[in-house]
């Protein structure tokens, strides 16, 4: 600001107030943020001070008044206008004073004195208006204005309950955040959703607003979720309080995130449902899938997805079925479909959850729930599982497997074997396209996930993968006669089955890659027939082998020691480099040190220890933490101690060294 000159002081005081005596002139020194400074709006509703969003009831009077600091222009007139939510005028006053000149408008001597009350039109339907307050001088141009929202409502609304699906959420994941309340007849409530302050959402409860899809962001910290509630629409660029509000506090860390279940499978194609019908698979294809007529999130006890069926569903133009590269016709494929029963369904209902089109339109097959039971249908032909979905969530898998002399099917539920078939050769040498998911004749029923994986389903791997996360190093039951990553043979006279795979002697399974993980691991498998012997090289000596029966040896000789490796059927060992050797454990944490630490190249090994050929299933290797053996011992003696039992048993003392 330049500084003004003590003798111009009073020369421009008598020019300012002589400028003053014309209103017109008067107005125009000051910019328009400048006039409105100089009044103060105020509008009263039976004496209570109407503020941004408050209530305002038509039967009590409304006052306004306007107040002018010293030295503003004339005030000649102040109109109240009421618009509601279209921007259309529902009421409106005027006052003025004779210098206005205003037809209609109420008379009045001064703008600034006490003004008449006036009150709203009783007809004034119920939701949020504008209320605008116009102050001008006697031309007309306006001085001041104000605007604020105003609501006409008689009801309330109940702070609803605010949960999240599922309940942890996880860096780089999608939740669901979902509000759960009782609204009454006739209120439809406009939800305003924020996460840390920033709007997220917006809408009314009836178009599904009251729910959220939220992908967390890589960064950890706690994040907090906010849904406001107001009965109505608000007015665009006015504050408004809501009526009712829920928050919740979401703590998410990237420290430790869990393995997801597929982890080490790479689908074809894969719809997630989280918001979208994007596919995630690895698939080519010029165009992602479409939604079919209006599916909407949906909760279960969880989870969440999309509610479909009933029309509602998705459409793809290319196949999401899995397709030979040579010809393009139909490969060996796994459809796998996560699906919960729709909210307040209790009886099984029917109906198709994946269809396949031939290139020419023509149907090729359609994967179904028929009363309860999974089926895959083509050319008229129908096969249907012996087993039934269970009332929660399902995680359901369908293995086809085209070929000239028929097609095999062999179902899943819950990785558990449903039933299997085959069905005629028409699917063999098949050239499929578009595919649907649901519509019109879908099962009606919440779909979180559609995976469609080349090759047969391994079963017994996604099993491991649930079980044990990121401690699961590789597992493989064998299905479709596959070996599996993470193993490997050597000999001729394996032979890989459905499900099993047969060692004959001077063969070998390695399982894993060269080196003993550092933190120790464990072997599991199924023993069918045969002898098993288990083996790791040791530096600079003859192999340690471990029997069946849990007897070691080093090499041809014996030592006495053993573990406790058998279950019925069930074998288990597991191994931990120290650095006075390797210490071999049991099934029920007994161990024993071999004073040889392991060779470089050492792996587990399974061979046969007998003249009949070895039959194995359910191979599977995990990390192995033996500090979780020594705290559930610390637990066992613990006990035992609180029991008056101190003495450890003979067989303990042989084979237990700390």
């Amino acid at each position: 600001m330049r500084p003004v000159k003590p003798g111009s002081i009073l020369s421009t005081t008598i020019l300012l107030c002589a400028l003053a005596m014309s209103c017109d002139v008067g107005s125009s020194l000051f910019t328009e943020d400048e006039l409105d400074s100089m009044y103060e709006i105020k509008l009263l509703n039976g004496g209570a001070q109407v503020t941004a969003g408050a209530r305002v009831s038509a039967s009590k009077p409304l006052e306004l008044v306007v107040t002018g600091m010293d030295g503003a222009p004339e005030a000649a007139s102040a109109s109240v206008s009421v618009t509601d939510a279209d921007g259309i005028e529902a009421a409106s006053i005027v006052f003025a004073t004779p210098a206005a000149s205003m037809r209609g408008a109420t008379a009045v001597k001064e703008i600034t004195r006490e003004l008449p009350a006036f009150t709203l039109p009783e007809a004034l339907g119920e939701g949020y208006y504008t209320l605008r307050v116009s102050i001008r001088n006697p031309s007309g141009s306006v001085l001041s204005s104000s605007s604020t929202a105003i609501l006409i409502f008689n009801g309330s609304i109940d702070e609803p309950d605010l949960a999240a699906y599922p309940g942890t959420p996880v860096a780089g994941e999608v939740s669901l955040l979902r509000l759960d309340g009782d609204y009454g007849d006739g209120i439809d409530p406009w939800v305003r959703w924020t996460i840390n302050g920033v709007v997220k959402s917006v809408g009314h409860v009836s178009e599904r607003a009251d729910r959220l899809s939220w992908r967390a962001p890589a960064a950890s910290g706690v994040y907090i979720v906010k849904a406001e509630l107001f009965p109505f629409q608000p007015p665009a660029g006015l504050s408004v309080p809501p009526l009712a509000a829920s928050e919740i506090r979401l703590p998410l860390s990237t420290a430790s995130r869990p393995s997801s279940t597929y982890a080490s499978t790479s689908p074809w194609s894969l719809l997630t449902f989280d918001g979208d019908f994007l596919d995630k698979g690895s698939r080519a294809r010029a165009s992602e899938p479409t939604s079919l007529g209006e599916p909407y999130l949906e909760t279960y006890s969880s989870g969440f997805g999309y509610l479909l069926g009933k029309g509602g569903g998705v459409s793809s133009s290319s196949s999401l079925l899995p397709l030979d590269p040579a010809d393009g016709s139909l490969a060996p494929f796994t459809a796998v479909v996560v699906i919960a029963r729709e909210p307040g369904q209790s009886e099984q209902a029917s109906g198709s959850l994946l269809t396949a089109y031939g290139l020419g339109g023509e149907t090729l097959l359609a994967i179904g729930i028929d009363n309860g039971r999974v089926f895959l249908g083509s050319g008229g032909e129908k096969q249907v599982s012996t087993a039934s979905l269970s009332a929660s969530a399902t995680r359901l898998a369908v293995y086809v497997a085209p070929g000239s002399e028929g097609t095999l099917v062999r179902f899943y539920i819950d990785e558990q074997p449903a039933g299997e078939g085959s069905i005629g050769a028409g699917l063999y040498g098949a050239r499929p396209g578009a595919c649907r998911v649901a519509g019109s004749d879908g099962y009606v029923a919440i779909y979180d996930e559609l995976r469609v994986l080349a090759g047969p389903y391994p079963a017994f791997l996604i099993a491991e993968e649930a079980a044990k996360g990121e401690a699961l190093l590789y597992a493989s039951g064998f299905e479709g006669g596959i070996l599996g990553d993470g193993l490997a043979i050597e000999g001729e006279g394996a032979r890989l089955a459905e499900g099993s795979l047969s060692l004959g002697p001077g063969d070998r399974l390695l399982v894993g890659t060269p080196g003993m993980p550092p933190k120790g691991s464990s072997l599991s498998f199924t023993l069918v027939s045969g002898e098993a012997e288990v083996s790791i090289a040791l530096e600079g000596g003859p192999p340690l082998i471990l029997q069946a029966d849990g007897g070691i040896s080093l090499g041809t000789e014996e030592t006495g020691l053993g573990v406790s490796t058998m279950d019925d059927s069930v074998f288990f060992a597991a191994a931990v480099q120290t650095k006075e050797g390797i210490r071999i454990y049991g099934r029920y944490d007994d161990s024993v040190l071999i004073a040889t630490p392991p060779a470089e190249e050492a792996r587990w090994t399974l061979t046969s220890g007998g003249k009949d050929p070895l039959v194995i299933a359910d191979v599977s290797l995990s990390t192995f933490d033996p500090s979780l053996v020594a705290a559930r011992k610390a637990g066992s003696i613990g006990s035992d101690l609180q029991n008056g039992r101190i003495a450890l048993s003979r067989a303990q003392l042989a084979t237990v060294k700390d």
